[in-house]
């Protein structure tokens, strides 16, 4: 079974000095991609030699990328990711249009520096004299002869007239009474001083157009009042990123440690399961019971009256609905935010989706976070944005928010969701297991091990409780309420410190 990360289309997007080329990489498994084979399929699509080729993360050229690294090492890997493209003096580039069709080719064009050296000029400061837009190509170098029907058609493609869009392409999200209870317990015993994450699992009818979530996997994140880093890199990789941001600069205090020091640290599940690894057994026992990833859900401390989604938040749920609707498709795909009333002490469960006109935004990479306002996002200097008539440097996330409908229910496959949950402050223990078994008089074992975050717990354990038999033992059993088997019970019991 291939995994989640492996199985959908992943476009890489190529700064170049005649513009943004889009490379299609297909199904290709993105995490095992190296930059080496990139450059194969950029000369084969683009016609740039590969020995010509580099890469680099910046676009003077100064962060080179190693042809060696993979998509994941070099945080290539989500959708939309950028790499700029730099090639030898001696090359023509094609200028290519927003639809991926060549229009012609350009010289590279060079400079002559203060000392009096020859060099290639840096993207930037080509396009800041002569772009049609900023990080755009001169009109001259796309084709010689423009009409003004030309020019308008071009320029229209840069340019969003934000609409609201009346209603969300989501019909109604019904949540699962305990896990609603479970995640919003958990931020009272915070005192909703940070924030907090989850993915739902679920199914949805695309016909209806209707969510219907069945538990919430919250995966290992550090939070703080500002915001949510989920973390799924593995603890060596990340223990190393965190070295070199401490050797960079030992005085000021890295995201990390800020993060650390505000109480918002993330503990692991009982075994010795990296986090990369971890999304693929959620995802694996998910599919066994027939569900799917159907959602997000996030919680934070009270906010100020209208403040309803954060320029991050937006694009984060327009990105996601990308992703869920490989495109800029109608997706049922729910982002449900939980917060407090400061006044009446209740939760707050709210269901929203971004517009598709947000979704298109951000798939062509035209809306940023905010510095100067956490409410809004940012525009994209080489796009035009236009709000209520006028032009605008920002938006407010409230123009791209739809409401979605909320229900509760009652999960008939996991009708016992009392087991501590994963990646919170108290690790899950041995001894919760045992008190879970003990603790469920008048009940079947299986029905006593209905859980998701009771299964995730056993299958951290991987040398005990294996992958490929007792875990999909233990959800066939759930699924059919059926007896286990009597093997898998004697481990089951072993593990946990009871007497058969």
């Amino acid at each position: 079974r291939r995994k989640l990360e492996e199985i959908f289309d992943m476009i890489l997007r190529i700064r170049t000095a005649t513009g943004t080329w889009r490379l299609d990489v297909g199904e290709s498994p993105v995490n095992q991609l190296v930059l080496s084979e990139v450059k194969v399929m950029i000369e084969s699509n683009f016609g740039v030699a590969r020995e010509r080729q580099t890469l680099c993360e910046d676009p003077a050229g100064k962060r080179l990328l190693d042809d060696n690294l993979t998509l994941q090492k070099a945080k290539l890997n989500a959708n939309g990711a950028m790499v700029f493209l730099i090639v030898d003096d001696s090359s023509t580039l094609p200028v290519v249009s927003s639809t991926g069709t060549k229009l012609a080719a350009s010289k590279v064009i060079k400079k002559i520096g203060a000392d009096g050296t020859i060099t290639a000029a840096a993207y930037e400061d080509h396009v800041s004299r002569r772009g049609f837009r900023p990080g755009l190509a001169a009109l001259g170098d796309l084709k010689k002869n423009w009409t003004l029907s030309d020019f308008l058609l071009m320029d229209d493609q840069y340019t969003f007239k934000v609409k609201r869009q009346e209603e969300a392409f989501c019909k109604g999200v019904s949540l699962d009474t305990q896990a609603c209870f479970n995640f919003q317990s958990y931020m009272q015993q915070l005192g909703w001083r940070q924030g907090r994450c989850g993915f739902l699992y679920g199914n949805w009818d695309e016909d209806e157009m209707k969510v219907k979530v069945e538990f919430v996997y919250e995966p290992e994140q550090r939070s703080d009042e500002h915001g949510i880093a989920v973390l799924l890199a593995d603890e060596e990789e990340e223990e190393q990123m965190h070295k070199k941001q401490v050797e960079d600069d030992d005085e000021t205090m890295t995201d990390v440690q800020h993060i650390n020091t505000s109480g918002g640290q993330s503990h692991g599940t009982g075994g010795s399961v990296a986090a990369t690894e971890e999304i693929n057994i959620v995802e694996a026992i998910a599919e066994a019971l027939a569900l799917r990833r159907v959602g997000f859900v996030f919680a934070h401390p009270p906010r100020e009256k209208g403040f309803v989604f954060s320029g991050a938040e937006a694009i984060r749920a327009a990105y996601q609905q990308l992703e869920a609707a490989d495109g800029v498709n109608k997706t049922p795909f729910v982002t449900v935010k939980v917060t407090v009333d400061p006044e009446s002490n209740e939760s707050q469960f709210e269901a929203y989706q971004v517009s598709e006109q947000c979704m298109t935004m951000a798939a062509e990479g035209a809306l940023g976070v905010d510095g100067n306002d956490l409410a809004a996002c940012a525009v994209h200097p080489t796009f035009t944005v236009v709000v209520e008539g006028k032009p605008a440097p920002s938006v407010n996330a409230n123009f791209f928010l739809c409401n979605v409908p909320v229900q509760q229910h009652d999960s008939q496959i996991f009708k016992h969701s009392t087991f501590p949950k994963e990646h919170r402050l108290l690790p899950q223990t041995r001894d919760d297991l045992k008190s879970r078994i003990r603790g469920t008089s008048g009940i079947s074992l299986t029905r006593a091990l209905a859980d998701f975050g009771l299964i995730l717990f056993l299958a951290s354990f991987p040398q005990i409780f294996d992958h490929s038999s007792f875990i999909p033992s233990l959800i066939q059993a759930i699924k059919h309420d059926a007896p286990l088997d009597e093997g898998y019970r004697l481990i089951l019991f072993s593990f946990a410190g009871l007497d058969i």
